[in-house]
């Protein structure tokens, strides 16, 4: 507690919050309904341009202060799309090197404009082009997400232009004659780092910016009267044809980094039917599981699972109205979850139902059938989640569940949750509730799990009160459970605004956090402090700092929990120090290090990480990582592990691209296999939506897999 206490007094010192006065939440956005299309014409000569109502008065999220970098915006919209010129003055040189479409997203200068037409942040978008015209987009209801749309950019004297044309059927609108949605517009400047947004709030992410969850501070725009039968989203349907070939052409490699050996499938089909404009079928019949991504291999040791992020497309759609969960999160931990896709591994097919109806309710249902690629034994999952707001967004409702059937094995989770929210204030309060039952749940209540909260979010800082209650045999099958039977408070408190003048510090934040759990037997199972620091400085680096201090119990080896009898408990120290620096920050040459170190269980771990990236002029780019760790066991000898690895892109043109990656890890300790590993892949996307794929190995395997594919994906609407 010492601990806290004293970041706390630190963080008062050192971050000076700088309120500006700026478009909020209450502000209106202006689109005009165009007479007639637009041309993509990059120079906005239209006449229509000039005379158009201008969107002016951006804030850097960073200073908090009025951009330096005059931007001004107009939109108009059709039955058909959405219209978007852009006008940037600049003083500082333009920053574009990237010129394959969502390649390279956040290095270049770049102007964007954010639509939730749901108006609570459940489906919201985000379209970003650069000075190149090189475009990217992203959605809160699809990690995969990319329609086709267009744009163009042109380059002037004292700054440039953009234009971006959105098809409407790509926003999956409700189909009400007379629409309110909630809209922003964005531009990044990488020569000195301006974060730049028109609508705007001191809770913004700035270090995921544009942040899709900053769609509850977006102005709104009213009276937009598009015609429902103008326009109807379209049954699509990817169909995959896959051949291979190789000695290891059935080996494949999970999420986790084990793998299995299966004969590869050679024809599979994804498939998207709309049954409102807003809420659709999906299925996945033998889905494609030669390639699908998965983390990077890491030589970080760890005490809990990975959390993994899903980009498998019958899972990726539409995931945020089965994991709806407004509350998923964790102090010093990622959230627990009634459903975690990548628990799933190969399937044979699965449909799903997911989008909201109405205007504030969400609706998910999934099924997922198959094969365990580990123990060869059948399995048959089942997810839903259901979401309620009321329109003011001040108090909502939720529901979400899974069903795991597995041969001689039945698990079913569910969860129920409410939240409030005082707009004025800025309190937030929330609660909600699990209950497992299943094979494995002995005993039904010790299959309970209770969290809540309450937070208040101020323009420059946000302090959260929490209590956890995780009965020992909670730990759904198809979940993710970090760890189970705690029960105890915890707290956070975070702050973030601009530097002391004259201090050199563009932007900071700061986070302290605590929280101290029991088991079921009355000990300390799990107890943690820590503070972080982050500065960006005026000059081209960024500085982190941290420590953490957790004290953790295991019995007879199980961290997770000993109950019912707790034999041979275990006390071990799991603290990690820190210190990072990276020159040139968010640009397209970054260099990162990072240094940490403390005891870690049986052991004195240190550790250093350190990458770099740079663009080998506008198509060709070089990244290399150098990592190690250094075991010292306090009794026995030392340990360690060192990677290396190299990568190198080709921008081919637009919609092309190669990639070569060459890994190679050494030693013993760490948490991967030791081996070298060497990976290629060329990806084409057709006009029409059809993608080409080559690929030799993968990247996840710790060896060189020999194996050689050709995937050919038709897309058809």
């Amino acid at each position: 507690m010492r601990l806290v206490l004293a970041a706390l007094c630190f963080i008062a010192a050192a971050v000076i919050p700088e309120p500006a006065r700026a478009v909020n939440a209450s502000a209106a956005a202006v689109a005009t309904r165009a007479t007639a299309p637009f041309a993509v014409d990059p120079g906005l000569s239209d006449p229509r341009w000039t005379s158009a109502a201008r969107m002016t008065g951006f804030t850097d999220v960073t200073t908090r202060l009025p951009g330096s970098s005059q931007t001004s915006v107009a939109v108009f919209y059709d039955d058909r799309n959405l219209y978007v010129g852009f006008w940037c003055r600049q003083a500082a040189s333009i920053t574009s090197l990237q010129t394959t479409n969502n390649i390279g997203f956040g290095t270049d200068d770049y102007v964007g404009i954010g639509v939730d037409p749901s108006g609570n942040a459940d489906r919201a978008y985000y379209f970003e082009i650069t000075p190149l015209g090189t475009r990217f987009q992203q959605a809160t209801e699809n990690a995969r997400y990319q329609p086709q749309w267009r744009g163009g950019a042109k380059v002037g004297a004292g700054g440039w232009t953009a234009i971006m044309v959105i098809p409407l059927e790509a926003l999956r609108l409700s189909p009400a004659d007379v629409q309110t949605w909630r809209i922003n517009f964005v531009r990044f400047v990488a020569r000195g780092v301006e974060k730049l947004t028109w609508g705007y709030n001191g809770q913004m992410d700035t270090g995921g910016f544009p942040s899709l969850a900053d769609a509850r501070y977006w102005p709104s725009v009213r009276d937009l009267h598009i015609s429902g039968r103008a326009f109807h989203a379209k049954p699509t349907a990817a169909i995959y044809a896959l051949g291979s070939a190789g000695e290891g052409r059935s080996e494949f490699v999970t999420p986790e980094g084990s793998t299995f050996s299966r004969n590869p499938r050679a024809l599979g089909v994804d498939l998207t039917y709309p049954l409102t404009p807003t809420m659709s079928f999906v299925g996945a019949l033998s889905p494609d599981f030669s390639n699908v991504d998965a983390d990077q291999l890491t030589i970080t040791p760890q005490v809990f699972q990975r959390n993994l992020t899903e980009y498998r497309p019958f899972f990726a759609q539409g995931a945020n109205f089965i994991n709806n969960s407004a509350t998923a999160l964790g102090i010093n931990e990622p959230p627990n979850l009634t459903f975690y896709s990548p628990s799933i591994g190969t399937f044979d097919r699965g449909f799903k139902v997911e989008g909201t109806y109405g205007k504030y309710q969400s609706l998910g249902l999934l099924e997922a059938r198959g094969t365990d690629e580990v123990t060869d034994e059948p399995f048959d999952d089942l997810a839903f989640g259901f979401k309620h707001v009321l329109p003011s967004r001040t108090f909502g409702y939720w529901t979400n569940g899974a069903i795991a059937n597995h041969d001689g094995l039945h698990d079913s989770t569910i969860e129920f949750g409410v939240q409030a929210r005082d707009l004025r204030t800025g309190w937030v309060a929330a609660l909600f509730h699990e209950r497992e039952t299943g094979t494995l749940v002995t005993d039904d209540a010790q299959g309970l799990s209770t969290y809540g909260f309450i937070d208040h979010q101020g323009p420059t800082h946000e302090g959260l009160l929490a209590f956890r209650d995780i009965g020992p045999l909670y730990h759904p099958v198809d979940g993710f459970t970090v760890i189970s039977d705690i029960r105890g408070p915890g707290f956070s408190y975070s702050l973030f605004g601009t530097g002391p003048p004259n201090s050199g510090i563009k932007d900071g934040n700061a986070y302290v956090f605590w929280d101290r759990y029991l088991d079921r037997s009355g000990a300390v199972h799990k107890a943690d402090a820590g503070i972080s620091l982050f500065a960006d400085l005026k000059m081209p680096f960024s500085v982190s700092l941290g420590t953490t201090q957790t004290e953790l119990r295991s019995y007879d080896g199980n961290f997770q929990t000993g109950y019912p009898f707790y034999l041979n408990p275990k006390d071990q120290r799991f603290d990690v120090s820190y210190a990072g620096l990276t020159y040139k920050p968010n640009s397209p040459a970054p260099i990162n290090a990072q240094y940490s170190w403390g005891p870690f269980g049986d052991y004195y771990l240190q550790q250093v990480t350190s990458n770099l990236t740079r663009p080998l002029g506008s198509r060709y780019t070089l990244s290399l990582e150098y990592d190690g760790t250094h075991e010292h066991f306090y009794s026995g000898p030392s340990d360690g592990q060192w990677l290396r690895r190299v990568s190198f892109g080709w921008s081919i043109d637009r919609d092309t691209t190669l990639s070569l990656a060459l890994r190679n890890i050494s030693g013993t300790g760490g948490f991967a296999v030791p081996g070298t590993n060497l990976s290629a892949s060329f990806h084409r996307l057709f006009a029409g939506g059809d993608e080409l794929y080559l690929s030799f190995g993968t990247p996840a395997a710790t060896q060189t897999v020999n194996r050689f594919l050709v995937k050919y994906v038709f897309k058809r609407d």
